[in-house]
């Protein structure tokens, strides 16, 4: 923990990192939500003109998103100009809402700071399991209830 916390005042002096204080605020309402299948991913640009979408790689989402078919992240600098959203799909297109293969937002999105986004969610999703980092604030966004 005291590691965790050292990197997280360090990171203050890298670029994009700046501000960490509160970056333990609750994420819904900081991030673009996921939405409920695959094809909603193109209607989020008429929305968030300046979201950045990028699809992980298929290693990543093995290793990290067990089950998941593919996983994206949402990231918008006028939403938030640190947090991201991760959005988990299964083989169907549909997204996966809970579990070890949903998709997690992130405190702070690797298309603001790499270093930053592995000190800050990856290393503490690797220490606490995925069910203990959703209950500590990393748990999905969705735009609503999906079926």
């Amino acid at each position: 923990m005291t590691r965790i916390a050292a990197a997280i005042a360090l990171l203050a002096w890298l670029p994009g990192c700046a501000g960490l204080a509160g970056h333990r605020e609750p994420l819904e309402g900081r991030v673009v939500p996921c939405p409920c299948d695959l094809d909603g991913l193109a209607f989020i640009p008429a929305g968030h003109p300046r979201a950045i979408i990028s699809r992980d790689s298929d290693l990543s989402t093995a290793r990290y998103h067990p089950g998941a078919f593919v996983t994206y992240r949402v990231f918008d600098p006028d939403t938030d100009p640190k947090a991201g959203n991760q959005c988990s799909f299964d083989r169907d297109g549909r997204l996966i809402p809970a579990g070890p293969a949903a998709g997690t937002p992130d405190f702070i999105s690797p298309e603001r700071s790499v270093l930053g986004h592995f000190v800050v969610d990856v290393l503490p999703f690797h220490r606490l399991g995925w069910m203990e980092y959703h209950r500590r604030g990393w748990a999905p966004i969705a735009l609503a209830p999906c079926e």
